[in-house]
């Protein structure tokens, strides 16, 4: 759990440092994804509100694009 905390203030310190998502089936393309060891952190950059907003988390080996 600290480690999903860091990467957390991280993503707050740097929202933009991570890649959107660059999937077309995707509703937001402004959905920004960052790996943390075998997970990866979906996330929106909420500008209005200074604030990231953590859209979900799965496991790195599950197919994203099909959750989405």
């Amino acid at each position: 759990m600290e480690i999903f905390k860091g990467k957390i203030k991280n993503i707050m310190l740097f929202p933009e440092a991570n890649p959107k998502i660059s999937n077309e089936k995707i509703v937001n393309p402004e959905v920004r994804k960052c790996l943390m060891s075998n997970y990866i952190i979906f996330y929106l950059i909420n500008f209005e509100l200074d604030r990231i907003e953590v859209v979900r988390v799965l496991y790195n080996k599950q197919n994203y694009e099909k959750i989405f």
